[in-house]
């Protein structure tokens, strides 16, 4: 069984290196570098999604990603760390995190495996109960 997640990063050499690192762990990545394309592909593709990765950067990324748990609360949020700090926005969402370090070709195994944990883990997604409303 291949499992689906959608990577929203503006960084298209991250989203390809880790979509092609991921596919050899039998999940299929959906790469979208902004909001729009994020909602564009989950629309034409409809598919069940395991894990949503979120570069916070990205403009409306933290909404999207608390829309998304509106809609599955089982989802689990990979957040990507800029400068060391957790998004101060929606990092309570996350159930793992991406080091900023760790966004570079040498390192893109490291975050396969922080992914396909998540993926695969029958751990509950999230330790505390997180409310959704807009902050």
């Amino acid at each position: 069984m291949m499992a689906s997640i959608l990577i929203l990063d503006g960084d298209l050499g991250f989203l390809f290196a880790l979509s092609a690192e991921l596919r050899k762990r039998s999940i299929a990545a959906i790469p979208a570098r902004t909001v729009g394309e994020a909602q564009s592909m989950l629309e034409e593709m409809e598919p069940a999604l395991s894990a949503l990765v979120v570069n916070c950067e990205c403009p409306g990324a933290c909404a999207f990603a608390r829309g998304m748990l509106r809609q599955d609360a089982a989802l689990r949020i990979i957040g990507t760390r800029s400068d060391g700090l957790a998004c101060a926005a929606c990092a309570g969402l996350w159930s793992a995190a991406l080091r900023q370090r760790d966004v570079r070709p040498e390192r893109i195994e490291r975050c396969a495996d922080v992914v396909e944990a998540q993926v695969w883990s029958e751990r509950p997604a999230r330790l505390h109960a997180v409310p959704l409303g807009n902050r």
